[in-house]
């Protein structure tokens, strides 16, 4: 299992995101995390472009940015974490909160009405244990999309093998998007000329082609794993973007069956 307090590691390239809307992304290399106590370490970093050596380096104080680190093929957002004074802060906001809601419901009765909300302590354990599991989810498709592209890398030569990089790069870097592009590559290496590159088609809403599907519509997938219940995202010329709806999908190999968004061919969509 990966740690999400200490995925970011000396070394990594990094895209630092400040949580204020205000400020820029900073985009360099880590080269080294100062501090004990996660949450209130420093990152110092090398920006993109410069040399630490000659035009030095700037340190990003955890708490203030959001980071994405690149694992081979895409790169993964590191999920926030929830600071012990921002758990206090949350939790007096809550008891508040629940209280006007109280006494606005049942004004008479609002003083015996007993206010429960979560402890600090309950939300940072619930943060924390979502933080590692989607991490680790994350980690997985990039790892999945990582080894899908090594394997197009074997079967094409060099030069197409560096317009496929430089056209995945047009793509979002998510995991979720390499692993479609490489394995769409992957489908085509043996069935065409070795200049030609295969990208997927630009999406297109054909809902008249399937008239009964339409966005955020809750379908049935018949998904590697069984039925599953979906909402329709988006619907694209050859797929359909869909998310998962219900309980959590806790038994499943996340290198051939992502979880999240999803894009499946609408043949697999049947009406609920």
């Amino acid at each position: 299992m990966v740690d999400p307090d200490n995925y970011v590691v000396r070394g990594d390239d990094t895209i630092a995101v400040p949580r204020s809307i205000l400020g820029q992304p900073v985009h360099g290399r880590v080269l080294e995390i100062t501090g004990d106590e996660v949450g209130h370490r420093e990152f110092i970093i090398e920006v993109q472009g410069t040399n630490w050596l000659t035009d030095g380096a700037i340190g990003l104080p955890e708490n203030r940015f959001l980071f994405e680190v690149r694992r081979g093929d895409a790169w993964v957002g590191v999920p926030p974490y929830l600071l012990r004074e921002e758990a206090d802060e949350k939790a007096l906001r809550s008891m508040v909160n629940t209280q006007k809601r109280i006494e606005k419901k049942a004004p008479l009765f609002a003083s015996q009405i007993r206010v429960e909300v979560a402890s600090p302590d309950e939300m940072i354990a619930r943060v924390n244990g979502n933080r590692r599991e989607t991490l680790e989810r994350e980690h997985q498709a990039a790892l999945r999309a990582t080894e899908l592209r090594t394997q197009v890398q074997s079967q094409v030569n060099a030069q197409r093998f560096a317009i496929l990089c430089e056209m995945r790069n047009r793509y979002p870097r998510t995991a979720l998007y390499g692993i479609e592009f490489w394995r769409e590559q992957l489908r085509h290496a043996d069935d065409v000329a070795q200049q030609q590159v295969i990208v997927n088609p630009p999406t297109t809403n054909c809902a008249a082609n399937i008239p009964w599907l339409r966005p955020d519509a809750e379908v049935d997938w018949l998904s590697p794993i069984g039925p599953k219940k979906v909402r329709v995202l988006f619907i694209g010329q050859t797929k359909v973007m869909v998310k998962f709806v219900g309980a959590a999908i806790t038994a499943y190999d996340p290198r051939e069956f992502p979880y999240g968004n999803t894009w499946v061919p609408p043949e697999q969509l049947i009406p609920s």
